[in-house]
C-alpha cells in the first residue's frame, strides 16, 4: 500500500469526501437527538449557557407547588370569611328582632311632680298655687275616752265549793279575815257554829236543813257574816257581810271600799277534826287590794267550795274587812248559834253550801247575833256564779277597800271544802284614777296654743251645744268625731276649721297660705281607755309655701346609665331655657329620657326604650331644693322597672340564638384550614418565589372567633333586655363586620399577589426553557437539508474520485 501513489487530485477528492461523511454524520445526529448540541464538545458555549437556563427553569418549577399550596390556603381563608359574614349578618339579624320586640317591661322608671297650675304642653312653667301650713297625723284608730276613774274595791274569790261536812268529832275549818287593813277576825267553821247561827235565826241550805253535816258556800258565808257581825243571840237570818256566794257558786270575801286602800286578807286558814277542805279559800296568807279605773271592791275568792260537814270538826279564820277584823268559826256550834238566831241554812252542819258558809260568815262578822238573823246574811262573803266564797270589801272601792283573810284552819271537817286557802291572803283596792282625758296644744299662723281636750267632759260640752243630729258617743269617737271636738274647741263660733280627716288620719290645716302660713302640734299628754288618735308632737311647725311655678328654676337628672350624657336645664322663656315639652324632650333625649304631661299638670319624666332597663338617676336643681317646689319630692330618683315576664322570656329566647351563632363563629374560624395552615385562627402563611430565596411574602393571619371580632355570649336577664342592649351588640356586630370584610380585602389583595407570581413563574420557566432550546436544538429542515446537500455531496465526491480513477487507468493503459 505504501507503494501506493495517489495524484493530488484523488487526494484532494478523498479528503472532500472524508470531510463530507465526518458532516453528514454530524447532521445525521443531530437529527437523531433533535440538538444541534448535545455535549460541551459541540459548543462549549451554548451547551453550559443552556444547561444554566434549564437548571434554573426546574428550580422555579419546583417552587410552583408551594405556591399553589398557598393559594388554596388564601382561598380556604376567604370561604371561611364568607361564611363568618353570613354568620355575623344573622347575629345582627337577631339583634334587630330586640328591636322590633316590644318592651320588656310593664313599668318603666320615672319621676313625677307635684300639678302645675296652668301648666300645658306648650307651657310647662305654671303657676303653683301657695299652700297652707299642714301636718297628718298618723293611723287612727277608734278612740274610748268614756272612761271617768272609777275605783275598785279589794275581793277574795274562793275556788270549787263542795258541800262542808262539820259534824265530825272536832271538825272545824278556821281562818282570820281582814278587810280593809282592820284587825283580823277569827272565822270559825264547825257544827258549834253552825247551831249558834241557827240559834239566832240563820238558815241553812244545805239538804238537811239543820245540820252541818253538808254545808254549802252560801251557808258557810252566812255563818262567816253571822262571826264578823259578832255572833248575836238573834237576828242571823239578816246579818250580811262581806263574805257571799258569786255566780259560779264560791265563797267570796269584798270590801265594801274601793281604790288601793281597798282590801281583803285571809290568814291563818287551817281545818281540824279530819274535816273534808272544801271552802274554795286560799289556805295560804292571802290579801288582794281594790284597783283604779273599775267599780269592783277588793275581794278574796275561794277556789274548789264542796259542801262542808262540820259536824264534829271546824273551819277557823281571821276576816278583816276594810280593816275591820273579825274570827270566824265554822262549826256545829256557831251553825247552831246561826239558826238560833234566826238564819237558815240549805244544808247542815254535814252538808254546808257555800251560801251556807258565806251566810254563816256573814253572821260572826256582823256580831253573831243570838236572834232575829235572816238569810241570807249579808256581808262580805258571799257565793259567786261560780259558786266560790268570795269575801269582798263594803266600802266604797277605792285605795281603803280591803280583804284580808288569815289564820285559815280546818279541823275534823270530813268532806267538802270552803275553797279558801291557809296561806294568809289579803286584796286592796285602788285609788281612783283620773278620768280619760288626751289633751295637746294647737298653734296656728304663730298665734298663741290652744289646748285641744278629748275626754267625756269634752264631749258632753259638745253634744249640749249641738242638739241636732246624732249625739258623739265618747267610748266609740271616729276621727270625723274627733276633728269635730277639735274645730269646736278650737273656735266654738264654727269660723275657722283646722281639723279635718285625710285618708282616714287626722289631718290639721291652718285656714292661710304662703310661708307665713304655719301649724304646729304640741304638749301631747294623757291616754285614752281605748284608741288612738294618731297625734304625735311636732318639733317644728309645719310652714306653707309661696305660689310658684317651674320659672327660673333648674332641673338635674344624673346620666341614665354608663352611655347616656347627665341633664342639666333652666326652666324659662330666655335663650337655651326649657318652657315646652318639645325643647324638654329634646333636653332629655341625650339622656334617654322622655317627658309628658297629663290635664292636672303633672309632669312625668321617664326612660326611653332604649333605656327601659335602667333608673331614672337622682334629680336636684332649685326645682327640687326650693320649698314647694315641684319636683321635691323626688330628689333620689325614679324606682326600678318592672318587667314583663312574658317580653324577657322572648328576649332571653332570643339570647339563646345569639349565643348558638356565637359557637358556630368560633367552629367556623377554627375548620378554615388546608393543609395544616389556618390563615383565620392565627397562622402565619410562608411564600418564596424565586430559586435564591431572596423573594418571598409571609401572609400573617388572623383569630377570628367570637373573642376576635369582639363579640362575646350574652346573659339572660342582663343583655337584650332594651333597645339600648341591643343597639350596643349590633354596634359590636358592625365593627366585626368591618373587620371581616377588611381582612378579606387583605386577603384578595395577598391571592392576587401570590396568583401574579404565580402566573410570573410559569411564563419565566417558560422563557428559560425556550432561551435554553433555542441554543442546544437543531432545526430539523435545517438539519434535514444540510443531510441532503451532504449526501448529493458525498455522492458527487465518489462519482468525481471514480472518474479521476479511471482517467488514470486510461493514461496507464496508453504507456503499457
Amino acid at each position: 500500500m505504501s507503494g501506493i501513489v495517489l495524484s493530488a487530485s484523488v487526494r484532494q477528492n478523498l479528503l472532500s469526501l472524508q470531510s463530507t461523511a465526518a458532516l453528514l454524520a454530524t447532521t445525521q445526529n443531530d437529527l437523531a437527538t433533535g440538538n444541534k448540541v448535545n455535549s460541551a464538545l459541540d459548543n462549549p458555549t451554548e451547551y453550559f449557557t443552556a444547561q444554566g437556563l434549564n437548571n434554573r427553569a426546574s428550580d422555579i418549577s419546583n417552587l410552583l407547588d408551594g405556591i399553589g399550596n398557598g393559594v388554596q390556603v388564601l382561598q380556604a381563608a376567604n370561604t371561611g370569611l364568607t361564611s363568618l359574614q353570613s354568620l355575623v349578618a344573622n347575629a345582627q339579624s337577631i339583634a334587630n328582632q330586640v328591636l322590633q320586640a316590644p318592651t320588656g317591661y310593664t313599668t318603666k322608671s320615672s319621676v313625677s311632680s307635684t300639678a302645675l297650675s296652668g301648666a300645658t304642653a306648650n307651657n310647662l312653667l305654671g303657676t303653683n298655687a301657695p299652700t297652707s301650713g299642714s301636718v297628718t297625723e298618723g293611723a287612727f284608730t277608734t278612740l274610748n275616752v268614756s272612761g271617768a276613774g272609777n275605783a275598785t274595791a279589794a275581793t277574795v274569790t274562793g275556788g270549787t265549793f263542795a258541800n262542808l261536812d262539820l259534824s265530825g268529832a272536832g271538825a272545824s275549818v278556821s281562818f282570820k279575815l281582814s278587810v280593809d287593813g282592820g284587825t283580823a277576825q277569827t272565822i270559825t267553821l264547825n257544827a258549834a257554829n253552825v247551831t249558834a247561827f241557827k240559834t239566832a235565826g240563820g238558815t241553812l241550805s244545805g239538804t238537811n236543813g239543820t245540820s252541818p253535816t253538808a254545808l254549802d258556800a252560801t251557808d258557810v258565808a252566812n255563818i262567816i257574816n253571822y262571826q264578823l257581825a259578832g255572833s248575836p243571840a238573834t237576828g242571823a237570818a239578816t246579818v250580811t257581810g262581806p263574805a257571799s256566794v258569786n255566780g259560779s257558786g264560791e265563797l267570796q270575801f269584798t270590801s265594801s271600799t274601793t281604790g288601793t286602800s281597798s282590801s281583803v286578807a285571809i290568814t291563818n286558814y287551817a281545818t281540824a277534826g279530819g274535816v273534808t277542805d272544801t271552802t274554795g279559800l286560799p289556805t295560804a296568807n292571802t290579801t288582794k287590794n281594790g284597783t283604779d279605773g273599775s267599780t269592783t271592791a277588793a275581794d278574796i275568792t275561794g277556789t274548789g267550795f264542796a259542801n262542808l260537814d262540820v259536824g264534829t270538826g271546824s273551819v277557823q279564820f281571821s276576816l278583816n274587812i276594810d280593816g275591820a277584823s273579825t274570827s270566824v268559826d265554822i262549826n256545829s256550834t256557831t251553825i247552831a248559834a246561826f239558826t238560833t238566831a234566826g238564819g237558815t241554812l240549805a244544808g247542815s252542819a254535814t252538808a254546808l253550801t257555800a251560801a251556807d258558809v258565806a251566810n254563816l260568815i256573814n253572821w260572826q262578822v256582823a256580831g253573831s247575833a243570838s236572834t232575829g238573823v235572816t238569810s241570807p246574811v249579808t256581808g262580805p262573803a258571799s257565793v259567786n256564779g261560780s259558786g266560790q266564797l268570795q269575801f269582798a270589801s263594803l266600802t266604797t272601792p277605792g285605795a281603803s277597800s280591803e280583804v284580808a283573810v288569815t289564820g285559815y284552819t280546818a279541823t275534823g271537817v270530813t268532806s267538802g271544802a270552803t275553797g279558801l286557802s291557809a296561806t294568809d291572803t289579803t286584796n286592796k283596792g285602788t285609788a281612783a284614777v283620773a278620768a280619760d282625758d288626751e289633751t295637746f296644744t294647737v298653734a296656728v299662723d304663730g298665734a298663741a296654743a290652744k289646748t285641744i281636750s278629748l275626754s267625756k267632759a269634752s264631749v258632753d260640752a259638745y253634744n249640749t251645744a249641738h242638739t241636732t243630729g246624732t249625739p258623739l258617743n265618747a267610748a266609740s269617737l271616729s276621727a270625723a268625731d274627733v276633728a269635730s271636738l277639735v274645730n269646736y274647741q278650737y273656735d266654738n263660733t264654727g269660723a275657722t276649721t283646722i281639723a279635718s280627716v285625710v285618708g282616714g288620719k287626722l289631718t290639721f290645716t291652718s285656714g292661710t297660705t304662703g310661708t307665713t302660713s304655719s301649724i304646729a302640734v304640741t304638749a301631747v299628754t294623757g291616754t285614752a281607755s281605748a284608741g288612738s288618735t294618731g297625734v304625735t308632737a311636732t318639733t317644728t311647725p309645719a310652714t306653707g309655701t309661696a305660689g310658684s311655678g317651674l320659672s327660673g328654676e333648674t332641673l338635674t337628672i344624673a346620666a341614665t346609665n354608663s352611655s347616656t350624657t347627665a341633664t342639666s336645664i333652666t326652666f324659662g322663656t330666655g335663650a337655651n331655657q326649657i318652657s315646652t315639652l318639645n325643647q324638654l324632650n329634646a333636653a332629655l333625649a341625650a339622656n334617654d329620657l322622655q317627658a309628658s304631661i297629663d290635664s292636672t299638670g303633672v309632669i312625668t319624666i321617664t326612660t326611653t326604650n332604649n333605656a327601659a332597663s335602667d333608673t331614672v338617676g337622682a334629680v336636684g336643681g332649685t326645682a327640687v331644693t326650693t320649698a314647694g317646689s315641684p319636683f321635691a319630692a323626688v330628689a333620689a330618683g325614679g324606682a326600678a322597672a318592672v318587667a314583663d315576664p312574658n317580653s324577657q322570656a322572648t328576649r332571653a329566647s332570643l339570647v339563646a340564638q345569639y349565643n348558638q351563632v356565637m359557637a358556630q363563629i368560633n367552629t367556623t374560624s377554627q375548620d378554615s384550614s388546608f393543609n395544616g395552615i389556618n390563615l383565620l385562627n392565627g397562622d402565619t402563611l410562608n411564600l418564596t418565589f424565586d430559586e435564591t430565596g431572596a423573594s418571598k411574602l409571609a401572609i400573617t393571619g388572623v383569630t377570628f372567633n367570637d373573642a376576635g371580632l369582639g363579640l362575646s355570649n350574652l346573659t339572660a336577664g342582663t343583655d337584650f333586655l332594651d333597645s339600648n342592649s341591643a343597639n350596643a351588640v349590633l354596634g359590636q356586630l358592625t365593627q366585626a363586620s368591618t373587620m371581616l370584610r377588611t381582612e378579606a380585602s387583605a386577603l384578595g389583595s395577598n391571592l392576587s399577589i401570590v396568583e401574579i407570581r404565580q402566573d410570573f413563574n410559569k411564563n419565566l420557566i417558560n422563557v428559560l426553557q425556550t432561551g435554553a432550546s433555542n441554543l442546544t436544538v437543531a432545526d430539523p429542515n435545517e438539519e434535514a437539508a444540510n443531510s441532503q446537500a451532504l449526501s448529493t455531496r458525498q455522492s458527487i465526491a465518489v462519482s468525481a474520485l471514480a472518474l479521476a480513477n479511471q482517467s488514470q487507468q486510461s493514461v496507464l493503459q496508453l504507456l503499457r
